[in-house]
């Protein structure tokens, strides 16, 4: 018998015979789903850490190596991507971590977000933190400010009857003058006229009432007050008078000349007071309440003389605002008695403002994202973001409700921990730093940024 007739006898037992366990195995496939639909479903258990509990009703991912239960596993760069097995990341050149079941408790239990943070990890941050303590807080500010004349110690010095100047003071504007000090020389011939009817009336023996009535007229034409009491006492006519300065300051303005006519109502000189002076200075807005606060305290400085300072007698704060800068203008009269602050001069206005009581605590502590201020603080070994109101600051120093006294207040790697307790799921690269790969993430960073 040849060899290509039994090669084509063997060759349909070959089938046969696959075909047949193919269709026992399509048979058993069937009996073991039927026998299953009948049973109750099982699942092999979970392993969990000893002493390690599950949040109840939430659905758990893979364990970790050591039994530990896992919510999800996720991307520390993508934190809102889950994911319910470990393995590699599908957006950077790193392994996913995994965020721990005994560890949901923000929003969970009802507690605030918070981090733990071991303490290799924490040295390794270098964080800082104060003590929050319980106090008044003291506004304090130096700012600059400027001299001005005293515009409510201001005089107008006219001759009040017309004449002749005789003759001047050497003066001219700026000059400082001394109240009771002679700035001209006078004939006034309606004052020379009326001295003498009083005196005729006087030698013939006139009325009573027509002698007061000439004095009358004399004061109503300007005399000096001086000047009739010299009349009534010497009985001589006084010819030429002499204009004194009203009161001590800078003489501002005078249009005297020897030689020239004056008339009643012709100012000749104006004069503004140096003592006490004005100081005006441009404050913020911020600080319109501490000004008018009762208990603030203002002192003057020079740089032109140091180790002095002035006593400020009064202050204002002057109604509008300088759209221009967003400022305030404060007037203070301060006093001057040596005469050694000047119109024009520039001086530092020191002011010492009592603030709002509260839980005093640096302003570095402070996280403010535009919708809310906060601060970190430490209590049994996590930190805590919680949420405070500012009610004064002053420099380094803010007054705010929210946290007691006592209270530790983490002062530096704020954001950091801020950000890692507020986006779920990113705890993990404080906790265990050795599970995310920098380099890695770095690398995975900059290949984002080039795309």
């Amino acid at each position: 018998m040849s060899d290509a007739p039994q090669k084509f006898r063997i060759f349909p037992v070959v089938l046969a015979l696959i075909a047949g366990l193919a269709l026992g195995g399509a048979g058993v496939m069937l009996y073991m789903k039927h026998q299953s639909a009948g049973m109750p479903k099982t699942e092999a258990p979970l392993p969990a850490a000893a002493g390690k509990k599950a949040p109840e009703g939430v659905e758990l991912a893979e364990p970790d190596a050591d039994g530990r239960p896992v919510l999800y596993w996720y991307d520390p760069m993508k934190p809102d991507a889950h994911f319910p097995k470990p393995g590699p990341s599908p957006f950077m050149d790193m392994d996913l971590v995994p965020k721990y079941a005994d560890e949901a408790d923000a929003g969970d239990g009802g507690e605030a977000p918070s981090v733990a943070v071991s303490p290799a990890v924490e040295q390794s941050l270098g964080l800082r933190t104060t003590i929050a303590q319980e106090g008044e807080l003291r506004k304090e500010a130096r700012l600059a400010a400027e001299v001005v004349l005293n515009e409510h110690d201001y005089a107008v010095v006219q001759a009040r009857s017309g004449g002749f100047v005789e003759s001047v003071s050497p003066l001219a504007v700026g000059d400082p003058v001394k109240a009771g000090e002679v700035l001209a020389k006078l004939t006034i011939p309606g004052w020379t006229e009326a001295q003498t009817e009083y005196l005729v009336q006087r030698e013939t023996h006139a009325p009573q009432g027509a002698i007061e009535g000439t004095l009358r007229r004399l004061k109503l034409l300007g005399m000096p007050q001086k000047d009739i009491d010299d009349l009534i006492r010497t009985r001589r006519v006084k010819t030429v008078f002499t204009i004194e300065a009203p009161i001590s300051g800078v003489v501002t303005a005078i249009s005297m000349r020897a030689g020239m006519n004056v008339n009643a109502s012709q100012t000749v000189a104006e004069i503004e007071g140096i003592d006490p002076i004005w100081v005006v200075a441009s404050i913020p807005e911020a600080y319109a309440r501490d000004v008018s606060r009762e208990g603030t305290k203002f002192s003057l400085t020079s740089d032109a003389f140091p180790g002095e300072s002035w006593k400020v007698l009064s202050d204002a704060l002057l109604p509008g605002a300088d759209a221009s800068t967003r400022t305030l203008r404060l007037r203070l009269q301060v006093a001057n008695p040596k005469g050694t602050l000047r119109p024009g001069m520039t001086a530092v206005l020191h002011i010492d403002a009592p603030g709002e009581r509260g839980i005093l605590i640096p302003r570095e502590a402070v996280i403010d994202d535009g919708r809310m201020t906060r601060v970190i603080v430490k209590r049994d070994g996590r930190f805590y973001p919680t949420p405070v109101a500012i009610k004064d600051a002053s420099g380094s120093t803010a007054a705010v409700a929210g946290v007691n006294a006592g209270d530790e207040i983490v002062l530096s790697s704020i954001y950091l921990i801020d950000s890692e307790a507020s986006i779920s799921g990113a705890l993990e690269r404080l906790k265990a730093p050795a599970e995310v790969d920098m380099s890695a993430m770095k690398e995975g960073d900059e290949h984002d940024r080039a795309h």
